[in-house]
């Protein structure tokens, strides 16, 4: 810890690869008696638990396939990122979110130009394929020509199409980089001039261009150019070395993340020790991306099957002419032309384009994209069977009790907040409530006059749209509006001088499953709520020929005194079974984890369909069960299933009472 903690601050490392460089990780070896790789021990010294997790499925599989198959001629793999699921969503749609406003920005802005109108005239892109990157790109270099520095004409742009070309900023033969970050759009005539060389290499030696100086002032000034694309505009390297070359490959290509490292040195030396000719690469996700686009194959999330896809495609990647060509023997010969020095042959870049990323086998697009392919695809899941998880939300909520909507007597309900009702996010949250039944705010209750005489006011006073810069009508919020011409809202009073008003209680749901933790002297119960479900214990009553459901939470489980084990007693199991409903001469037929695989079957008529269990369901009511789908992450709304099943509730939640045998 004291060599760690200064390195941690002087560098931009994180701990394990800290640790490596200073020699503190213990080297991995296995033995040579087994074929196989211990995960666990690999992992042993890896404190990031995402990060050892994908190293230790890696391996699994990797042992599993070569107990399968044997000896593999190659192992290509690409790790999962080291950030969980619902992270890496959200950073998706962050990155979806921002390439749609940049579409919609830059199509809005062609189109007032062109025909001062909101959109542009579908003929334009009649024959012209690639009109909507090139306004993207347009838009992005502020209606400018990188190479040459002059103004592009959204006229010109759309009405002489042949005036202007996507240019690899950097040649794709190096940098096997087909992303937007290295294309830009400029005048044909200074991209066939430019050829295969660098804007640093070539701008101040051509004849219509403006100087690499300029370059540099206008693209570090941007802020609508990418970092990455900033970095391929203005490199100053020779691309012509082959270790320049080779650094461009291995950004690109190889990943370079910890877990990855680990893997492929773990892979390496496993077959190494026991001389076994297995070559390992590992590729970055962005290289798969880029061979599917190339493929023509669309990625769809709703399903888990572009998972196999991926895997599939990284697989047979080994087999592309990308890494026989890794040396990269092409040179520049003429501006559109490369030459191979070991063939002497000349080849366009597009030709290149098309001998590296050509499919290594004939049908293998058509057969990725078949319907019978999919149909073919079977699914694994981590079941948790861990007892050693948290047991509730770790977030304190406070209850009321209250009569709300149609309730007929007062109903314990647990207290929500909308933190800032002067953010979008705070307004769109209150105006939900408020629109749907506004006696579910506490202040309408206890303080009807702030209610009626400050807040009601201000959102018939205060608009709730405007206009932004681009002429486009986007949301606002009425309190931030009153808040800048007057200062936070307070509280009614005569004097007008009442405390602040900032955040805005409600009356959110009833109160359900919780652990409850209330203090001695309040008067309100205070609770901790999404007790976590653990197991579901499955009993066949014989007499009524029905299953009965027993759900165990993470929260029955506790140390045994004396003896120190971490169990449920019996005495509580009992309990707990009587109040599930389950008789007590039931049979126990087996216990269902979360991730469980369940075949639900209609003997009568056959119809059968697989499921993944998730939890014991609505405690409240006695057997019901909670269901996923195997495929994928969540059902549609009023999804049909089986039909002794009927069909998946609204909000797409299919939660069952169990069933007969």
């Amino acid at each position: 810890m004291m060599e760690l903690i200064p390195e941690l601050y002087a560098t931009s490392e994180e701990q394990m690869t800290i640790l490596t460089r200073l020699g503190k990780q213990k080297t991995t070896s296995s033995s040579n008696k087994t074929k196989y790789i211990d995960e666990k021990q690999l992992t042993e010294e890896i404190y990031n638990p995402v990060a050892a997790k994908s190293v230790r499925q890696a391996i699994k599989i990797v042992n599993a396939a070569i107990k399968e198959y044997g000896d593999f001629d190659n192992i290509v793999i690409e790790m999962a990122r080291e950030t969980n699921e619902d992270d890496e969503k959200k950073a998706i749609q962050k990155i979806q979110k921002a390439n749609k406003d940049e579409k919609d920005a830059a199509m809005l802005k062609a189109a007032n130009q062109y025909n001062g109108k909101a959109e542009l005239p579908h003929s334009v892109f009649h024959g012209h394929k690639q009109l909507a990157t090139k306004i993207r790109l347009w838009h992005q270099q502020g209606e400018r020509c990188l190479y040459t520095g002059k103004t592009i004409s959204i006229h010109d742009l759309i009405n002489n199409s042949n005036q202007f070309e996507i240019d690899h900023i950097l040649p794709l033969s190096i940098t096997f980089d087909d992303s937007l970050a290295n294309k830009v759009l400029v005048y044909a005539t200074a991209n066939q001039e430019k050829g295969q060389r660098t804007p640093y290499q070539a701008l101040d030696s051509m004849d219509d261009a403006w100087s690499f100086r300029e370059l540099k002032a206008f693209v570090r000034e941007s802020k609508a150019l990418l970092n990455k694309k900033k970095e391929y505009l203005l490199t100053e390297e020779d691309i012509s070395k082959f270790d320049v070359r080779k650094k461009f490959i291995e950004r690109n290509l190889v990943d370079t993340r910890y877990a990855s490292r680990v893997v492929l040195n773990a892979l390496q030396e496993h077959f190494r020790s026991r001389k076994i000719d297995t070559k390992v690469s590992v590729v970055r996700g962005q290289f798969t991306s880029q061979l599917r686009r190339h493929w023509g194959i669309d990625k769809t999330r709703d399903t888990y099957h572009h998972h196999a896809v991926d895997a599939l495609i990284i697989a047979a990647s080994s087999q592309l002419n990308l890494w026989k060509k890794q040396k990269n023997t092409l040179v520049s010969y003429s501006e559109d032309q490369l030459l191979d020095i070991e063939t002497g042959e000349l080849i366009s870049d597009d030709e290149y384009k098309e001998s590296v990323f050509k499919a290594p086998y004939q049908h293998f697009v058509e057969t990725l994209k078949s319907k019978e392919f999919e149909d073919s695809i079977l699914f694994s899941y981590q079941v948790d069977s861990k007892f050693n998880r948290k047991i509730s939300d770790a977030t304190i909520y406070a209850t009321r009790q209250a009569k709300v909507g149609k309730d007929k007597k007062d109903e314990t309900y647990v207290l929500g907040k909308i933190k800032d009702i002067y953010t979008q996010a705070g307004y769109d949250a209150f105006i939900k409530i408020y629109k749907k039944d506004k006696s579910k705010f506490l202040m309408y209750r206890h303080d009807p006059q702030t209610f009626e005489k400050v807040i009601e006011p201000i959102l018939e006073n205060y608009p709730n749209k405007e206009m932004n810069e681009k002429g486009k009508e986007v949301p606002c919020n009425p309190f931030q509006k009153y808040k800048e011409e007057h200062g936070y809202i307070r509280k009614y009073s005569k004097k007008g001088n009442g405390p602040e008003i900032k955040s805005l209680k409600y009356y959110d749901s009833k109160l359900g499953n919780h652990i409850d933790i209330t203090p001695k002297d309040s008067n309100n119960k205070v609770v901790l709520q999404s007790v976590s479900p653990w197991r579901a214990d499955v009993y066949f009553n014989k007499t009524t020929g029905k299953y009965e459901i027993l759900g165990l939470k993470y929260a029955d489980l506790q140390f045994e005194k004396g003896t120190g084990t971490y169990k449920i007693s019996e005495e509580k199991y009992n309990d707990i079974k009587k109040k599930e409903g389950v008789d007590a001469d039931s049979e126990f037929k087996f216990t269902l984890y979360k991730n469980d695989l369940l075949l639900i079957k209609d003997t009568q008529t056959k119809e059968q369909q697989l499921f993944r269990f998730l939890s014991r369901s609505m405690p409240n009511k006695k057997h019901y069960v909670e269901l996923k789908p195997y495929d994928k992450q969540k059902f549609e709304g009023n999804e049909p299933l089986i039909n002794i099943l009927g069909t998946v509730a609204k909000g797409g939640q299919c939660i069952k009472r169990s069933w007969k045998s």
